[in-house]
């Protein structure tokens, strides 16, 4: 009886065994049997890879990302950006599929495109539960690339996955031009474990890491030399070189016209080395061929002439006084800087993947001219009601006169100007005897002006005196003529 009792408890221990065996084992979505599973830290990516054969080039793979990121990536082959193979995913430009772009990198830069990578799209790719979905089986120049290669045997091959900020790219184009990315990682993975299985890999909400081990993750990532030379070029050509012209000619202050037009130009300088290092990071701006490139480096090469030119001007008309031939081609050329520095700028946001900054640009360009323009009206009614209030009491003077203009009030006529008896112009004396010979008006009610004697003007000295030819004129003025002589 005893040993019938000890074998039903043996049976049932081994039961209870058997079963807490089986609840303990994971379930399919949360390990996969041959699957090498990396999901980041934050959840952000998840990447699934299998290896069906040691001898062959081939593997499966799957990438999934949330569809708020404008692209995702898995580099393998390398622990950064030099010499991985990049895989990665973005939407179709109709938005509800997803594009798939192989890739190759050299450096810390935007990867290059690799049309040698052959593959087979698989099913599950798509869009699902708001997530960016892409399996494939890869069939040629899955193992080595240009600049790399990936060891199947190796227990701790180095990887790195990549986001892209949180905004919408859609492209039907494998080559399409990225923005910097938003955050990074690089992570470890079994390769020995993943081999033998020729099996799309499975990823879900509940994927865990397995065969893989994370080792770095950077978030907050953007590219700020781009932004900085956005924020210098913008500075300069639409906010300093803009003031530099209301100073000298609403403040007439020359020396802080020549002051802002040297910050300007230090300031456009400094942007223009900016963005000559970020074009090096990005495959559309390598080589220096594109339209905001070349009308870029034409504005700061006008701008440096600019400003040589302005200065000899100004030495020039500091040593004459009087303005010379230079002055039109300062004036014309900074104009014309101001104006394509302007569209260029327009343009290099389009050219960034950023259009939409172009609606602020436009508000900030109306506001600036609209300040200027009201400035500068009211200066010049403040000068007009100046020059009406000025004039009032010494004639007509033109509002629109350049005298006028400078707060230089024209002299009187000289038919308005007063008589001062005391410049009486006569050398011989003038009697007060006569019926108004020696009296102004004539008449017994006549001024006598009394005896007076001819001092010259400094401008009078050394001429002729005209008294002297008296002596030769004729006195006889002829017989006395009517009006119809005349006629």
């Amino acid at each position: 009886m005893w040993s019938r009792i000890r074998r039903i408890g043996s049976a049932a221990a081994g039961a209870l065994l058997l079963a807490g065996g089986l609840l303990s084992q994971p379930t399919l979505a949360d390990v996969v049997e041959g699957q090498a599973t990396f999901v980041s830290e934050d959840k952000a990516i998840a990447f699934g890879f299998t290896v069906p054969d040691v001898t062959d080039d081939d593997f499966f793979f799957s990438i999934r990302i949330p569809k708020d990121y404008s692209w995702g990536a898995i580099g393998l082959g390398s622990e950064d950006m030099d010499g991985a193979l990049v895989l990665m995913i973005y939407r179709n430009e109709e938005g509800n599929n997803v594009t798939f772009s192989p890739r190759y990198s050299r450096g810390d830069y935007e990867p290059t495109y690799y049309p040698q990578f052959e593959y087979l799209t698989l099913p599950g790719t798509g869009i699902t539960d708001d997530h960016l979905v892409f399996s494939a089986h890869c069939l040629s120049g899955c193992r080595s690339w240009p600049g790399g290669y990936m060891d199947i045997n190796d227990n701790n091959q180095k990887g790195i996955y990549a986001l892209g900020p949180r905004e919408s790219l859609r492209s039907n184009d494998p080559a399409a031009p990225i923005k910097y990315h938003s955050r990074y990682g690089s992570f470890g993975i079994q390769m020995g474990q993943t081999l033998g299985h020729a099996d799309a890999p499975e990823l879900s909400d509940k994927s865990e890491n397995q065969f893989t081990e994370q080792h770095e993750q950077k978030s907050g990532k953007f590219d700020a030399k781009s932004t900085f030379h956005a924020v210098a070029m913008i500075l300069v050509f639409i906010v300093l070189l803009p003031i530099g012209v209301f100073v000298l000619r609403v403040a007439n202050s020359v020396k802080g016209h020549a002051v802002i037009q040297g910050i300007s130009l230090l300031g456009a300088l400094g942007g223009l080395g900016l963005g000559v290092i970020t074009s090096f990071h990005y495959q559309r701006s390598r080589k220096f061929v594109s339209t905001h490139q070349v009308i870029g480096f034409i504005v700061i090469a006008g701008l440096i002439g600019q400003f040589v030119i302005g200065v000899l001007h100004h030495l020039r008309f500091k040593k004459r006084q009087v303005p010379g031939k230079l002055r039109p081609v300062h004036l014309w050329l900074g104009r014309i800087v101001i104006l394509l520095g302007a569209v260029d700028a327009f343009i290099g946001f389009q050219f960034a993947l950023a259009s939409m900054l172009n609606i602020i640009l436009a508000i900030l360009i109306l506001l600036l001219t609209a300040t200027v323009s009201l400035l500068t009206f009211h200066k010049g009614l403040r000068a007009r009601i100046s020059g009406h209030r000025a004039s009032a009491g010494s004639g007509f003077v033109f509002p629109s006169s350049s005298a006028a203009a400078k707060g230089y009030n024209n002299p009187p006529e000289p038919w308005r100007r007063d008589l001062d008896d005391d410049a009486v112009p006569y050398r011989d004396s003038v009697t007060g005897g006569g019926e108004g010979s020696g009296k102004r008006g004539g008449g017994e009610r006549g001024i006598d002006l009394g005896r007076r004697e001819y001092s010259p003007s400094p401008q009078q000295i050394g001429l002729m005196d005209v008294n002297a030819t008296r002596v030769a004129r004729n006195q006889d003025l002829g017989p006395e003529q009517s009006t119809r002589d005349f006629v």
